[in-house]
C-alpha cells in the first residue's frame, strides 16, 4: 500500500473540499527511502500538496540525521506542519 492510499479523503483528487490557505506544510523527504521509490514519486507529492495547501514545500534529506535540521529549521520559520 502506497502513502497515497493512507490519505484521507480531504487530499483525493474527487474530494469536495477547498485548499488549506492558512496553514503552510513542510515535508520531509528522504528520496532513498523505499529503495529509490520516495524520491521517484517526488511530482506525485508535490502535486498532492499543491492540491491541498497554499503554502507547502519538500525539502530532501541528504544523510543522517538531516531530517532533525530540516525539521528545527521548519519550525524556526514558523511552519505549521511538518510532515515526514
Amino acid at each position: 500500500m502506497s502513502w497515497r492510499n493512507k490519505l484521507s479523503g480531504s487530499h483525493r483528487p474527487d474530494a469536495d473540499r477547498s485548499r488549506n490557505g492558512t496553514e503552510s506544510i513542510a515535508c520531509i523527504l528522504n528520496p532513498r527511502a523505499a529503495g529509490g521509490r520516495a524520491g521517484q514519486r517526488l511530482a506525485e507529492l508535490e502535486r498532492a500538496l499543491s492540491r491541498t495547501f497554499s503554502h507547502w514545500e519538500i525539502r530532501q534529506t541528504e544523510g543522517p540525521g538531516h531530517a532533525t535540521d530540516l525539521t528545527a529549521d521548519a519550525l524556526t520559520r514558523g511552519v505549521d506542519i511538518v510532515a515526514a
